[in-house]
């Protein structure tokens, strides 16, 4: 396994730096495009894990607070009613 290029981002032939580049995207959202593009693909974490935290960063850009990305997700999460699993 490569650790700048592990095999759960390689499985595209885009790259998530590239793309974040060349669109010029914030940290946040560079950090939500990558949850994106690996959704599903990492054996240790779901596609759920991965969109949820993709969420979490896509909220944190609009709001830089912790607590509120916190707090939509968990809303989320909650009206969903195990539909999101």
């Amino acid at each position: 396994m490569n650790k700048t290029a592990p095999d759960h981002y390689r499985q595209t032939s885009i790259d998530t730096c590239t793309v974040a580049d060349a669109w010029n995207l914030s940290r946040w959202l560079t950090m939500s495009l990558k949850y994106i593009q690996r959704a599903g693909k990492k054996s240790q974490e779901s596609k759920l894990d991965d969109i949820q935290k993709a969420v979490w960063y896509l909220v944190y850009e609009m709001t830089k607070d912790h607590t509120a990305a916190d707090a939509v997700l968990q809303t989320l999460l909650e009206r969903s009613n195990g539909s999101l699993k």
